[in-house]
């Protein structure tokens, strides 16, 4: 398992793969995430499944790391056992796609107070809210 900053710190070559339904994945993804839903992958990689298994290998190299992408990590979780016990070096993302959203949002906030901070000025927002009837 890897934290997304985790993955974005890995240089390497690397597939992430959106394991989440394609409704959702067509929405928003990470970037370069390709998808691959996960009912459909868990189906593929069965032992018994020749043709499925044969497909998945000569689709990804296991010379090249996987990042598996769901809505919270737990089904990511299930594929990274397979992928290792299939000799891929697999990675379920930690907190999957909630994890990504804050991850970005988080970064999106860095990026916005440097550019704030721009020539030695520091701009700072302040709202009142007020909750209740008065």
């Amino acid at each position: 398992m890897r934290t997304v900053q985790q993955l974005y710190d890995d240089k390497r070559d690397k597939v992430i793969i959106d394991i989440r339904d394609k409704e959702e994945y067509d929405k928003e993804t990470m970037d370069s995430a390709v998808q691959y839903f996960w009912e459909d992958m868990m189906n593929d990689l069965k032992m018994d499944n020749i043709s499925g298994r044969e497909k998945f290998l000569n689709t990804y190299s296991k010379k090249v790391p996987i990042y598996l992408l769901c809505y919270s990590g737990q089904k990511s979780e299930e594929l990274e056992d397979t992928l290792e016990q299939m000799g891929y070096e697999a990675y379920s993302i930690d907190g999957g796609f909630v994890a990504y959203l804050k991850w970005k949002f988080t970064e999106y906030i860095k990026e916005d107070e440097n550019e704030n901070t721009k020539g030695g000025r520091t701009f700072s927002f302040s709202a009142i809210v007020v909750v209740g009837n008065e």
